[in-house]
């Protein structure tokens, strides 16, 4: 799936689970792959960031 997506979409996908990025917006990736809020809220379900990453990867 990683050789269709084009560089701008690889990019795009790598900013949004990166640390700067996500510290930036005052969010934090969970121990299983979820992105939360300063509050601990859920901002993106479990499994969100470990998602791009197998995109990304494969």
């Amino acid at each position: 799936m990683a050789t269709k997506l084009t560089s701008s979409e690889r990019d795009a996908l790598h900013k949004a689970i990166s640390a700067p990025f996500l510290e930036d917006q005052g969010w934090h990736e969970g121990s299983h792959g979820e992105i939360l809020n300063d509050r601990g809220r859920t901002i993106f379900e479990i499994g969100y960031a470990k998602a791009i990453r197998k995109i990304l990867c494969a």
